[in-house]
């Protein structure tokens, strides 16, 4: 099992060396739960829907991998709710 120090230095391993190893012809296999698995974004997008009172609005606001919208509000208002005041 390979082993780094810490999450910047995984996460450089998976941005800049694996992409290298496999141009070299290595074939690594990368387990479903890995946390450092960096999918690449096809695109951002967001959308903003105003409501007829104009005392509110809808908000979508995401990623898209591989052709599927990902929302992204799910993982945001909980970093807001757990962050302190």
């Amino acid at each position: 099992m390979f082993e780094l120090p810490g999450d910047n230095a995984w996460l450089h391993f998976m941005q800049d060396d694996l992409p290298r190893l496999r141009q070299q012809g290595w074939f690594i296999d990368i387990r479903a739960d890995f946390a450092y698995d960096l999918t690449p974004i096809d695109a951002w997008y967001a959308e903003v829907e105003e409501a007829d009172d104009r005392q509110w609005f809808e908000l979508e606001l995401g990623i898209q991998v591989a052709g599927q919208r990902v929302s992204l509000l799910p993982a945001l208002t909980e970093l807001i709710r757990r962050s302190p005041a």
